[in-house]
């Protein structure tokens, strides 16, 4: 960070600290995200499922707007993934290790 104060997401594919990266994270959001009742969509499936469900519960009169995304990763502050980081260990462990292979 030093060089460049924005960070993001690693993309898995660019380095085995990245994949490993990725599943930390991913491990603490799902993690997180159970402990608050969240729902977080992985794909396409996730997302036509859910509505599937939501249509049936409320008698099928729902409509669905698609839309799509410029960027997937967008750069954050370093304060910002520290302030997420800190929310998320509200909710289960992260470890000073997991931190630093996070944000590296």
């Amino acid at each position: 960070f030093p060089s460049d104060p924005g960070c993001r997401l690693v993309n898995p594919s660019e380095t085995d600290l990245g994949k490993v990266s990725e599943q930390v994270l991913g491990e603490a959001v799902g993690s997180a995200g159970s402990s608050l009742g969240f729902g977080q969509w992985r794909g396409t499936g996730d997302v036509t499922d859910w509505f599937r469900r939501l249509t049936a519960a409320h008698g099928g009169d729902l409509r669905f707007i698609q839309f799509g995304m410029e960027t997937f990763y967008p750069s954050i502050a370093e304060t910002l993934l520290d302030r997420a980081l800190d929310f998320a260990g509200l909710r289960c462990a992260i470890s000073r290790s997991d931190r630093g292979i996070i944000k590296r």
